[in-house]
């Protein structure tokens, strides 16, 4: 039985090829989306799952006094409603050094604890050539890593890799690039800024995972940092340096480890509670509390050390994309075969004259919709593959054809091939099953199919794509409107160029003042100034007590003509003058000209609009208790953090005690920027001896902000260009099946001298009030979702009616254009042939 209707169904698709393509294609465009959605979430959402011990590892975090205040943190939006409170969380990070070795001294379930110190990015040296690793990709860590985490190594055994304080494993990566096919394996190298010091290659690890928040090339002991005795040695809580993970004793109620780990930190950190409320608003008490977080979850809080992290609210985003695509591709499918069944009315009344029984005419149908659908996922597997790179291109994943799994693919189609068939065959196949045969079986026979479905259908279809188009636009003109937004400062034609030397390193302290020599013959360089950040990195924040509440204040090292430079305006005062030796000299301070408990600048400053309001518009030149310093201008609010937020207070200040991080070149307009990049190279390699040069544009950076929105642009397009595709081929069908019912009434119509336009206005008449519908429904929908995803914008466009107009007169245009082919066909048809039978 299942093998001739099979043979049926073959045959039947094959005589129908165009509509057999049209399913196919709108089918196969939805399993690759949908196939690559999924493999796309289970990465996101396998983050750190593949250690064993995972279940019973959790980071230390502590209260951050200087949190968001409650008003600050209300979710907005219907996806950020769903969020749990973890992705919202501000909590502090670093422990202090003793603090993880202690616990463990203290309680019992904790059975281990794991201490990890990212460090900056060194610059290695091998045998006279060096090599710059790049930033946060190397750490200090306790010489159990490999025993608690599960990444395994190549070379070297886990229980003693790390044991010597001079010891260091590297990832494969590293090993090629350092060595090439040499093992790496007892090979030595020093560090730039310990150039006495001799490291031993003891270990090397395979390349860390891509969903593994830990991302680390190099890896030392944390036993061998310089400071590591006088850390442990020190229990004042004052260096706060490691991230602190605890592994418990399977069956450990955490419950009640809270509850002593509560009793556990008021004891330990009572000098530190105490300090903190000595200068507290009106005696007000600050709390301190340590918590733990599951180490599988870590990587979904933005409160992250590593630099990255999963927003759960994107996650949610992206399935709801994945499954609008679905579900147009299985309404298109059943418009598509609902058409289709009305010309095989015939069919259907001979097979039930000559016995056929209803589950018979169910089981074909059904069995022509698996097997379309199977095809569709074969198609759809191979286009996922086909289409990845672009996918990886656009959504910022790293997914290989590796991923998309037989396995993967089994499971995930085995869902798609049930969903798919049930929610797209059921409904026509019941349909034509319950059809009387005699009403079928003259030769135009026009069987009619329930009208409320079909258009419930196309509206349910058609709203979503306008809901995507409308979406689409708005987010365009958002990110246009940020790319335009004024910053405050001037970043175009400015080269950023790192600072090569590591901290300690003495020639660190000189880079500005050798580079600024060697660029100052260079016709073709406007002018040359140095900071220690760049927009959106690389800045201190510290705590300050102002007006009885706790601020943290960004902190910018600047060069004497950096406002210059950038062109941010002065409100009031002056900027810093090189020729006042004092604007860079630190200060004396008695114990009335600072706050205790907080911290204090000790050096001439300005700050920027936003922190002089907060300060209450203070006199200038004079010591400011909060600041502990003297503020000598206050200037423009100009953006240096984050241009989706509000401009945070900071306060700028001349020197650096490490030298400053990055060199700013101002080119000249119309200068070959190839040439000038190549003309500062040969000056970099003379200068430092070639170390490497790593550099960047300013305007490039700020771009570098608006990534994740940019991405979610890209695939909201891509998934709106899905949706109206397959959309526009149900109303393909549809537009089909109201020809075929409407025949007699166009052939009586053109008989009593209907014109081709008025039939063509006729049949696309409820089309147009569909797609009206359509409209009407998807613009709350669409105001409700876009206010707000735009709350994550301070600087943001309002969603006029121009918008909506755009968007339904697209939509409109498309859908007429869908609908046009069948529209024409049947106004432009003989009407002879419609009413022969008559």
């Amino acid at each position: 039985m299942i093998a001739n209707y099979l043979r049926i169904a073959i045959r039947n698709l094959w005589k129908r090829k165009v509509y057999t393509g049209i399913n196919l294609l709108g089918l196969s465009i939805a399993s690759a989306f949908g196939l690559l959605m999924a493999l796309y979430l289970q990465h996101e959402l396998s983050y750190d799952r593949f250690h064993k011990n995972a279940g019973e590892l959790y980071r230390l975090e502590a209260t951050n006094f200087f949190n968001p205040k409650k008003d600050e943190e209300k979710k907005t939006g219907f996806f950020a409603s769903l969020l749990p409170a973890i992705a919202k969380e501000r909590n502090m990070l670093v422990m202090p050094m003793v603090l993880g070795s202690d616990i463990k001294a203290a309680f019992p379930e904790v059975e281990n604890v794991m201490r990890v110190m990212g460090s900056s990015d060194a610059l290695v040296w091998i045998n006279g050539e060096s090599f710059k690793m790049e930033d946060k990709s190397t750490a200090e860590v306790d010489a159990d890593f490999f025993k608690i985490f599960d990444f395994p190594l190549v070379s070297g055994n886990a229980n003693n890799v790390l044991n010597g304080k001079n010891d260091v494993v590297i990832s494969e990566k590293i090993a090629k690039r350092f060595f090439g096919k040499d093992n790496a394996v007892g090979k030595t190298f020093k560090l730039a800024n310990d150039s006495s010091r001799i490291y031993t290659i003891t270990g090397v690890m395979k390349d860390f995972p891509s969903n593994s928040s830990l991302k680390y090339e190099m890896i030392f002991p944390i036993a061998g940092d310089p400071g590591y005795i006088e850390d442990m040695a020190d229990r004042s809580n004052n260096h706060y340096k490691t991230v602190t993970l605890l592994q418990f004793r399977k069956g450990t109620d955490m419950k009640q480890f809270n509850a002593k780990l509560e009793t556990f930190t008021q004891k330990y950190f009572a000098e530190t509670i105490k300090g903190m409320n000595e200068d507290g608003p009106d005696k007000k008490k600050e709390e301190f509390h340590l918590s733990l977080m599951p180490f599988a979850q870590a990587h979904y809080s933005d409160s992250n050390p590593w630099g990255h992290f999963t927003n759960l609210e994107h996650i949610y985003q992206l399935i709801t994309l994945a499954l609008i695509i679905l579900i147009i591709a299985c309404v298109n499918y059943i418009l598509l075969t609902l058409t289709h069944t009305v010309t095989r009315s015939q069919e259907v009344g001979v097979r039930k004259t000559m016995g056929a029984g209803r589950k018979h005419i169910v089981g074909q149908f059904l069995v022509e919709t698996q097997l379309l659908i199977t095809i569709a996922l074969l198609a759809g597997f191979m286009l996922a593959i086909i289409v990845m790179p672009l996918f990886n291109q656009i959504s910022g994943a790293t997914l290989s054809a590796a991923d998309l799994s037989i396995s993967f693919f089994l499971k995930g189609g085995l869902i798609l091939f049930v969903v798919l068939g049930l929610l797209a065959g059921i409904y026509p196949a019941f349909v034509m099953s319950g059809m009387k045969p005699l009403s079928m079986m003259r030769k135009f026979s026009s069987v009619k199919l329930s009208p409320l479905l079909s258009r419930t259908l196309v509206v349910v279809q058609y709203a979503t794509c306008i809901l995507l188009i409308i979406s689409s636009i708005v987010i365009s003109n958002q990110m246009r409107y940020m790319n335009a937004l004024e910053l405050g400062f001037d970043k175009e034609q400015v080269l950023l160029l790192e600072n090569p030397y590591e901290y300690d390193d003495p020639q660190r302290q000189q880079f500005a003042e050798r580079f600024a020599h060697y660029t100052s013959t260079e016709p073709a360089i406007e002018n040359v100034t140095f900071a220690n950040f760049k927009f959106g990195s690389g800045f201190n924040m510290n705590g300050h007590l102002i007006n009885g509440q706790r601020e943290m204040i960004f902190q910018i090292p600047m060069d004497y003509n950096f406002f210059e430079f950038s062109k941010i305006g002065m409100v009031k005062g002056r900027f810093f003058d090189r020729t006042m030796p004092t604007d860079s000299a630190r200060l004396e301070l008695t114990e009335d000209q600072f706050t205790k408990g907080a911290s204090s600048v000790r050096k001439p400053i300005v700050v920027n609009e936003t922190l002089y309001k907060l300060l209450g518009n203070p006199p200038l030149n004079e010591i400011n208790k909060a600041m502990g310093a003297p503020i000598i201008g206050v200037s423009k609010d100009f953006h240096f953090w984050n241009a989706t937020q509000k401009i945070p207070p900071a306060y700028m200040l001349v020197g650096s005690r490490w030298g400053y991080a990055f060199a700013y070149v101002k080119i000249k307009k119309g200068q070959p920027l190839p040439d000038i990049i190549n003309k500062i190279g040969a000056n970099w390699n003379t200068m430092t001896g070639k170390l490497p040069m790593t550099l960047s544009f300013q305007d490039e950076e700020v771009k570098k902000g608006y990534e994740s929105f940019t991405t979610w642009l890209h695939t909201v397009n891509v998934a709106t260009i899905l949706a109206v595709i397959i959309a526009c081929m149900g109303l393909f069908g549809l537009s089909a099946l109201y020809a075929v019912n409407r025949t007699k009434e166009i052939g009586i119509r053109k008989v009593m001298g209907a014109s081709v336009s008025s039939l063509f206005m006729l049949l696309n008449k409820e089309v147009f009030w569909l797609t009206l519908i359509s409209f009407v429904i998807a613009v709350p929908l669409a105001l409700y979702f876009l206010n707000g995803w735009l709350e994550n914008f301070v600087f943001r466009i309002k969603i006029g009616w121009v918008i909506f107009l755009v968007a339904g007169l697209v939509g409109l245009l498309l859908a007429i254009i869908a609908v046009s082919y069948h529209s024409l066909r049947a106004a432009t048809s003989n009407p002879v042939k419609a009413l022969r039978t008559e």
